[in-house]
């Protein structure tokens, strides 16, 4: 992971993103066969919303849609 950026929101809440090597992620379905698209680039942007609660950070919301980065 590198790139990682935090922007803080209010009470307690933040914006993270971060680009993520997926390079050897693969995702396959039951026959074995890779669902991953040829195209992907190797880099992925992806973003959170994270807020603190109870002294620990937790992800609220995650479209697990990448970008390229």
């Amino acid at each position: 992971m590198s790139d990682v950026q935090a922007t803080p929101e209010d009470s307690g809440s933040f914006k993270v993103s971060a680009c993520v090597n997926v390079k050897g992620i693969d995702f396959i379905d039951a026959d074995g066969r890779s669902q991953v698209n040829p195209k992907r680039p190797d880099a992925q942007r992806f973003s959170y919303d994270v807020s603190s609660r109870s002294g620990k950070f937790v992800v609220t919301q995650d479209t697990l849609k990448g970008s390229s980065c």
